[in-house]
């Protein structure tokens, strides 16, 4: 052998260098093929979707609620996680419930590289209603007021039960509405009223109360003491004493009007309540003289104008079958347990096309 030349390893000719570089050319393109041939799980799209066995549906639940899971994918195979370290669960359609209140990342996979995630929220389930709520009642306790009441008193109602809006009415008198979660009602005459109240404009949420109310008491009002009147002998200057006469002409004593010594006291609201049947012709001026010493001739004054002056026969006439005027209000004045002034509020309404 030349001892200037350099020994190489070869086979078949070939260096061995040359051969490692022609097996891994080779060998890995078999692999991965190989590797292709063994994975026959594609990447499949996936959706799915959550539902609450209980009304709520969306992407907030309660804890220990019942939630259905339902995927749809071309690969059945299907695995889940919850990401609340439960189990992994298996197939398209599958049951969970969350322990704890909290924001949970859930995904559904087919395998491949390929998987849905979706986040949602669980929130604590509401404690169950406590016997000191206040909003807990007995049925027939919604409304609480008085049962049996008088004539001309205010009383006042409150609902128990919790809404966002009240509507208050008098079923026997439509015109007496109030708003609020309490109200405030003087019943006008003897007899049955039922107070009623809408919750939230339902009327499935309409609660009931009826109310016994009777007449006032009457009042004795004192008979007026008039100062004893001084006797003056009645002689004419120019005149001498009749003939046969020695005792001067005296006048007899002036007499005190006889009144009514008995008259009923009446609350301002009934009154107006009067006054709206005179309006309906329902009725009269005589039928305010058991609440008025005065009777018909009682001084009113109309909206505060005192030059407007008139008496309750003016007033009731011109009421009676008028549909032009608006009664508003009313207001009584007393001196000595007799009422001597009647103050009335109202609007006239306006003509439209001729017609009131």
């Amino acid at each position: 052998m030349n001892a200037n030349s350099i020994f190489t390893r070869k086979s078949a000719g070939l260096d061995k260098r040359v051969w490692m570089v022609m097996f891994a050319s080779i060998v890995l393109p078999l692999g991965l093929l190989g590797y292709r041939l063994i994975d026959t799980d594609e990447c499949k799209p996936i959706e799915f979707t959550i539902k609450a066995l209980s009304a709520n549906n969306g992407q907030v639940y309660q804890a220990g609620e019942t939630l259905i899971f339902k995927a749809t994918s071309a690969n059945t195979n299907i695995s889940w996680d919850f990401g609340d370290n439960s189990e992994k669960a298996f197939g398209p359609y599958v049951i969970h419930k969350f322990k704890k209140e909290g924001e949970y990342y859930i995904s559904a996979s087919t395998g491949g590289a390929c998987d849905k995630v979706m986040l949602v929220s669980i929130k604590q389930t509401p404690p169950p209603p406590s016997s000191a709520n206040p909003t807990d009642f007995v049925t027939g306790e919604e409304i609480v007021g008085s049962l049996n009441t008088i004539a001309g008193k205010e009383e006042l109602f409150t609902c128990m039960v919790t809404a966002e809006s009240y509507e208050w009415a008098i079923l026997n008198y439509p015109k007496m509405t109030r708003k609020g979660p309490t109200a405030s009602f003087t019943f006008p005459l003897k007899g049955k009223y039922t107070v009623q109240v809408t919750l939230d404009h339902d009327r499935t949420k309409r609660y009931s109360k009826e109310v016994m109310v009777e007449d006032a008491e009457v009042e004795e009002i004192p008979k007026p003491v008039y100062p004893q009147q001084q006797i003056v002998p009645l002689i004419p200057r120019e005149l001498k004493p009749l003939p046969g006469k020695t005792e001067p002409v005296i006048t007899e004593p002036v007499k005190a009007p006889e009144t009514n010594t008995k008259k009923i006291l009446i609350a301002d609201a009934v009154f107006l309540s009067f006054l709206e049947k005179v309006q309906n012709k329902e009725m009269g001026v005589n039928d305010f003289d058991q609440y008025l010493c005065g009777g018909g001739g009682t001084k009113v004054v109309v909206n505060g104008d005192i030059k407007d002056l008139k008496t309750l026969s003016a007033l009731c006439q011109e009421l009676s079958g008028s549909k032009k005027i608006s009664l508003q209000s009313v207001a009584l004045l007393r001196n000595d347990g007799c009422v001597t002034l009647i103050q009335v509020k109202w609007k006239k309404k306006s003509k439209v096309l001729g017609i009131f």
